[in-house]
């Protein structure tokens, strides 16, 4: 299943090994800051930057923090034809976890690939 293969600290605890041995950039420590916020943080920048490796790095700050079933990691870079609420669906029955009730960290990478992505965060 695609969200398992995605998200495989949910089997291990950790993040793949080769983004943990990349260098943490300065941004990081500036989300971190706001991690527990409920808000919606974007990261912007030009292709092969980093943010995804980014992204690797709060997830790992995270699950010390939190359960690893409470991060759920998507790219739009290799599934485009999903809505965020059928990946929350998905990830609800896959995980069982309530995401109403739960606190849950969803990380939606290079969602400007799914149109109309605006609207439908604007709306959960």
């Amino acid at each position: 299943m695609e969200l398992y293969d995605l998200n495989s600290w949910w089997k291990t605890g950790s993040i793949p090994k080769e983004y943990k041995e990349m260098e943490r950039r300065e941004l990081f420590k500036e989300i971190i800051k706001y991690i527990e916020d409920r808000q919606i943080i974007s990261i912007v920048g030009l292709r092969r930057v980093g943010k995804t490796v980014l992204l690797y790095h709060v997830i790992d700050f995270l699950l010390r923090k939190t359960k690893k079933e409470n991060i759920l990691y998507y790219t739009y870079d290799l599934f485009e034809d999903k809505s965020i609420e059928e990946i929350l669906d998905l990830y609800s029955s896959t995980i069982e976890v309530d995401i109403k009730k739960d606190k849950v960290f969803v990380f939606l990478d290079e969602i400007q690939k799914h149109k109309g992505w605006e609207r439908e965060i604007k709306l959960l």
